[in-house]
């Protein structure tokens, strides 16, 4: 019921026959086709909103990432200095928080290792 009763308190409006959803948290409007795709649409494009924006306050930073999959990013960090990404990288996020200013603080796992499988 808390699904239903969360996209039912969305904005969502008609036009020329297509249905749009605003998302108060981005401030974008998408575009729906059907309104049982409310929450769904709401909740994929707050992460990926928020996710993009992390990424914008580390690519301020430091214009190179090794990789990015989905709500992951890869870093290739020299020997010695991992405890100095990770809290750069938190330090990101807490910046992420500052500016969207949510109901919840948002966090991040940081991992490390030499290959894809002992970070994922």
């Amino acid at each position: 019921m808390a699904i239903k009763a969360v996209a039912a308190e969305q904005k969502v409006k008609t036009v020329d026959e297509q249905m749009w959803l605003f998302n108060p948290i981005s401030r974008f409007w998408y575009s729906l086709r059907f309104e049982k795709d409310i929450f769904s649409t709401l909740v994929q494009g707050s992460a990926v909103y928020v996710f993009d924006t992390w990424v914008s306050h580390i690519l301020a930073d430091r214009p190179q990432l090794t990789g990015q999959f989905h709500d992951e990013i890869i870093l290739t960090v020299k020997k010695g200095k991992q405890e100095e990404i990770k809290e750069w990288l938190k330090d990101c996020i807490r910046q992420v928080n500052d500016f969207l200013k949510l109901n919840v603080k948002l966090d991040i796992d940081v991992q490390f290792g030499h290959r894809y499988s002992e970070i994922h």
